[in-house]
Formats: structure tokens, C-alpha cells, sequence
């Protein structure tokens, strides 16, 4: 799940990696840049870069857009604005 607080444009690197030991010192992780842009109304998720074992291929996304004109409760339970399959290649989301 991502949350995008519009508003403003933002960004930052997903990080992840196996979560259960040190290979992450032996380059053992990936990275995912997003980005907003709130001209467009767009979220970038880019390209994958890295691997890590038993990393997942493609992943469902689902992504939430918060905005001050149409608040919403933090709720996991509540429909995603989009839910997009991610398989490492750059897509990007219109509100």
C-alpha cells in the first residue's frame, strides 16, 4: 500500500531486502524510486534496481490519494484509489 499526501510534490526510495540476515552488505537488496508530481496529479513508481533471493517478481500495489478537499480515515479496509501490478519496470498512477 501507498499513501500519497497531495498537495505537494514528494519522493523517495523504497528500500527492501530479505529482512533476515546481513547479505544487504553484499549488495543483496533493491531500491524503487517514487515520485509525486502534483502539476500532473501523477505517482511515478520507476524502475527496480537490485535483487535480493527469493525476491517477488511483480507485486500488487494498491495506492491511496489523500487530499485536504476529500479527507479519508486510515483505513486498510477501504477501496484503493488504483492498485496497479508492479513487475520492476516504471508505471505511473493518475489521481
Amino acid at each position: 500500500m501507498i499513501f500519497v499526501y497531495t498537495g505537494k510534490d514528494g519522493s523517495f526510495n523504497l528500500y527492501e531486502d530479505e529482512g533476515e540476515n546481513y547479505n544487504y552488505e553484499k549488495g543483496e537488496f533493491s531500491t524503487i524510486p517514487m515520485s509525486y508530481s502534483e502539476a500532473n496529479k501523477t505517482l511515478t513508481i520507476g524502475e527496480r534496481k537490485g535483487s535480493y533471493k527469493n525476491m517477488p517478481e511483480t507485486r500488487s500495489i494498491k495506492i491511496y490519494f489523500i487530499d485536504k478537499e476529500q479527507a479519508k480515515p486510515f483505513d486498510l479496509n477501504q477501496k484503493a484509489d488504483a492498485e496497479i501490478q508492479y513487475n520492476g519496470t516504471t508505471q505511473n498512477v493518475t489521481k
